[in-house]
């Protein structure tokens, strides 16, 4: 009974934040999509049938937007597999595999539940969502860049701030590496952190240049690199690199902490690919200062580059045959 009450509880928070779910203008076209995004609509029809009830979709277990009747927003999909999934009493999901320049719909309904109705996620034709959204109204508030929300400040000292010169690590090319690389952050959480014993946080650790564009600048120069002897049609030929690790922390004993950078990305030109990685650890019996997480970090940075330039030659050298 007590169980019963309890959920019974939940349907009625469930049903006073739905009642108070708002839509903004009818549906129109989303503009200033950025080129390396897929376009995808999230909808839902209007109808009697759970009508007062409203849902959350997450992308990859990340709070997007509540999905009310007769509601739609946009989604700038980072290229990948994103999970978009919704929960009442259910759960449902639905993978798409996004692509840079597409578009995709994906239609909620909700069904018949104990307490709460149940929801349902799935993708729908284009032809099917284009002429089904124009019926449904921008929800307001959603989060449409699909980034990964940088690392928030954590525990009760300020944040260190490392400091990596690219020069200490890679050859830096002599002109600029005007080269088709797309550097994508497919991290589903960022952790960048000083800890102690017991995993307690005691501060973020922040990068300059920032991770995703330290990967950036080593891939972009190593691909200019790779790329210089070769036909120059191979040089036009795309590359992307999807970052799924890049971490800082600084795992913790009675005796000493063990300042930890780890990377992987995954490296793609036309249909092949490669993972490389970077692991780096520095310890120390003191503090983990910004000398020592930098020590770490350049020692990952470098594996990482020279597995990512002997991965680049090989693939260029397969195009150019």
């Amino acid at each position: 009974m007590r169980n019963l009450l309890r959920t019974a509880t939940v349907l009625l928070v469930l049903l006073l934040v739905a009642a108070c779910a708002t839509t903004g203008p009818q549906f129109e076209a989303a503009t200033g999509v950025p080129a390396d995004r897929a376009l995808v609509y999230v909808y839902r029809e209007a109808g009697f049938v759970g009508g007062g009830v409203s849902y959350m979709v997450r992308a990859n277990d990340v709070e997007v937007s509540t999905l009310p009747a007769g509601g739609y927003f946009v989604y700038h999909a980072v290229p990948g597999e994103i999970e978009f999934s919704a929960k009442t009493e259910a759960r449902t999901s639905v993978t798409i595999d996004a692509e840079a320049g597409k578009t995709y719909y994906i239609k909620g309904t909700i069904g018949v539940g104990v307490f709460v109705g149940h929801p349902h996620l799935a993708v729908v034709p284009n032809d099917v969502g284009a002429r089904e959204i124009v019926e449904c109204k921008l929800v307001p508030g959603a989060k449409t860049d699909g980034t990964v929300e940088p690392a928030a400040s954590k525990g009760p000292f300020k944040d260190v701030v490392v400091g990596v010169a690219l020069a200490e690590i890679i050859e830096l090319p002599p002109g600029p590496a005007n080269l088709p690389l797309n550097v994508v952050d497919q991290r589903k959480k960022v952790v960048m952190e000083r800890s102690t014993i017991g995993h307690t946080a005691m501060s973020g650790v922040r990068l300059e240049p920032g991770e995703i564009d330290l990967i950036r600048s080593i891939v972009g120069a190593q691909m200019h690199a790779a790329a210089a002897p070769l036909p120059d049609a191979v040089r036009t030929v795309p590359l992307v690199c999807e970052v799924a690790e890049f971490a800082v922390t600084t795992p913790a004993t009675m005796m000493y902490w063990d300042a930890t950078t780890d990377i992987i990305a995954t490296l793609r030109v036309g249909d092949q690919q490669r993972t490389v990685k970077g692991h780096g650890v520095q310890r120390t019996y003191a503090w983990p200062t910004d000398e020592v997480i930098k020590v770490a970090a350049v020692a990952a940075l470098k594996q990482f580059a020279a597995e990512s330039d002997a991965a680049l030659r090989e693939m260029l050298a397969q195009v150019a045959r």
